[in-house]
């Protein structure tokens, strides 16, 4: 079957960097579609079992439905998987993960788009992988300042009712590590959230043009809306949509976090700061009483968190458990 003639552009970002925002703006732009958040993408890289005929596909979309978020969307799952067929010429991971995306185009309705940016979490850590299956594809990566993002994470709560952040140096190390990861791509643009908020929508659509990452006017849709493609599970998560965003929203982190804890964070993403013009924020750079005592107390939350992670993941893993469950009999 024929492909379908969009350009795909993958968008890198963490959570609270401001992804729903710029997502809002460039979906607002005629020839542009935004997706809501997709996880079955990833899935599909990570899927580890055999695709080498239909029925090993077919218990492939068994497994999606059960193990994504999939239920949620707005498509069902019986139709995504006809569509899936009617685009896959071979039975592989990489002409599987072709077909799906061809498939959620044709039932999203989204085919008559030139570009459609995919919102997938967890996009960052598979780029080469993306690129090496979709090498026409434009990866575009939003930044936000580390430190506002640890702020944000900490004051939002995720689906299952957890702060997303707690701990400073978990939030510098993980934000330090996604920097890193496009460090030297070609392929990969980058734009900062607090370019965006100050210099506005059409300076966001120029530089887009500017990289070659779209090719637009900017000539805006009639009605809709990007809020009405939020999922009804994340939609607590993005109370901003559809709202202006001022300009103090770039600086009102500070006064949410304290000296000690900016000491902290810049002791472990420093660099990536440096590197991507975030200023320090750090009134002095000498080690106090206070500052000793702050770091002690991140270092043993971070320890206990990183603890308590291991041991949910210990007794979630049913083949571990019933490993030591043969040793006592």
């Amino acid at each position: 079957m024929k492909e379908i003639d969009v350009k795909y552009i993958f968008l890198l970002y963490d959570n609270r960097s401001g992804s729903t925002m710029i997502s809002e703006i460039l979906d607002s732009f005629d020839q542009i579609e935004v997706t809501y958040e997709i996880r079955f993408p990833i899935f599909i890289l990570e899927y580890n079992k055999s695709l080498s005929d239909r029925s090993a596909v077919d218990y492939f979309f068994e497994q999606l439905e059960q193990k994504t978020d999939f239920r949620s969307y707005p498509i069902q799952l019986d139709e995504f998987r006809i569509v899936t067929y009617k685009f896959l010429e071979r039975f592989t991971k990489e002409n599987l993960f072709k077909a799906c995306l061809e498939a959620f185009i044709e039932l999203s309705n989204l085919s008559n788009s030139k570009h459609v940016f995919f919102k997938v979490p967890g996009a960052y850590y598979y780029v080469h992988e993306i690129a090496n299956i979709l090498p026409r594809a434009s990866f575009l990566e939003i930044i936000r300042d580390g430190r506002a993002v640890f702020v944000s994470k900490r004051n939002a709560v995720n689906t299952e009712g957890y702060k997303m952040e707690a701990s400073v140096i978990n939030a510098a190390l993980n934000w330090a590590k996604k920097m890193r990861l496009t460090i030297g791509l070609d392929n990969v643009s980058r734009i900062r959230f607090e370019d965006v908020v100050l210099y506005g929508e059409t300076w966001l659509i120029d530089h887009l043009n500017s990289e070659s990452v779209v090719s637009v006017n900017a000539t805006k849709k009639l009605g809709g809306g990007y809020r009405d493609k939020i999922l009804e599970s994340q939609i607590h998560l993005h109370g901003n949509v559809g709202k202006s965003v001022l300009k103090s929203k770039i600086v009102d982190w500070k006064n949410e976090i304290s000296q000690n804890e900016l000491w902290v964070y810049n002791l472990f993403a420093k660099r990536q700061l440096e590197l991507l013009g975030y200023e320090p924020q750090v009134s002095s750079k000498s080690i106090t009483a206070n500052r000793l005592i702050e770091l002690i107390y991140e270092v043993f939350s971070f320890l206990a968190l990183k603890l308590m992670r291991l041991t949910k993941a210990f007794f979630s893993d049913k083949s571990i458990l019933i490993k030591i469950k043969h040793q006592f009999k």
